[in-house]
């Protein structure tokens, strides 16, 4: 029944990029434009078995749905559309074969290779969002980040490439506190507190370089974040001295860790 499913999955898929090729060279021989069907990925903000948080990418907007809504970039020549077409039909069988594998890695790099021949194509794209879903329920991790301290150990090792998000969990506060005496021309702001509002959440991920490459990313009420190196996560308030900040903050870490 399965391989019944990809075998229909990849007629379809080969079928969709016959079409919109046909389209496209009636479009350049005729000068007429036809319309091109939008293509609406969808969008959750949690997951609906889970409940766990989906965040948005950084670069989503307007400026990329319209882009999305142009569809996959196709050639024109009938030759190089069948090749296209082929060279598709094999890698989706192929990462599906991965996937009942439980390869997701391979699987993945597949989708990933068909998108670099076909960007925007949706059939890629809705696989890519399944596996980084999965990726992000993999693993949790609760724990609670006090005001009052530096940079506090999460506990959670962070895989290179491997998505993660973190929530703070609920409306929550806690208290910043800063007490400077001042003459007349007031206190100068330091260079390190000048990247980020003092009392956010910040974090950081140590991956055993020197610690001065390590750069702190904003976490706020929450973020979502793909690490370029394997390494521990680190959370706390930013803050030169947090010793007389008070309260503190729940925190949910989703992924895929390591050290299973």
């Amino acid at each position: 029944m399965k391989r019944k499913h990809v075998g229909l999955f990849v007629v379809g898929l080969v079928c969709c990029l016959t079409a919109v090729s046909v389209a496209a060279q009636r479009k350049n021989g005729r000068g007429k434009n036809q319309p091109q069907p939008k293509t609406q990925l969808p969008q959750q903000q949690f997951d609906p078995t889970t409940g766990i948080p989906i965040f948005p990418q950084p670069d989503a907007g307007k400026g990329k749905e319209k882009e999305e809504e142009k569809g996959p970039d196709l050639p024109s020549d009938p030759e190089l559309m069948k090749i296209h077409a082929e060279f598709v039909a094999k890698t989706v069988k192929l990462a599906k074969d991965y996937e009942r594998k439980k390869d997701i890695e391979k699987a993945q790099e597949c989708y990933e290779r068909i998108l670099k021949l076909l960007p925007r194509l949706p059939e890629a794209e809705e696989a890519l969002a399944k596996i980084k879903t999965k990726q992000l329920n993999a693993d949790k991790k609760k724990m609670t980040v006090n005001a009052n301290s530096g940079w506090q150990d999460t506990g959670v090792d962070l895989l290179e490439g491997k998505p993660v998000a973190i929530q703070v969990a609920g409306n929550q506060i806690w208290m910043f506190r800063m007490s400077q005496e001042v003459g007349p021309d007031g206190m100068k702001i330091p260079e390190e507190l000048r990247e980020f509002n003092l009392g956010s959440l910040i974090g950081k991920v140590e991956t055993g370089g020197n610690p001065k490459d390590i750069k702190p990313f904003l976490v706020g009420s929450g973020a979502e974040f793909t690490p370029e190196k394997s390494g521990r996560l680190f959370l706390r308030m930013y803050d030169a001295d947090p010793s007389d900040n008070t309260g503190r903050l729940s925190v949910e870490i989703h992924g895929t860790f390591g050290g299973r």
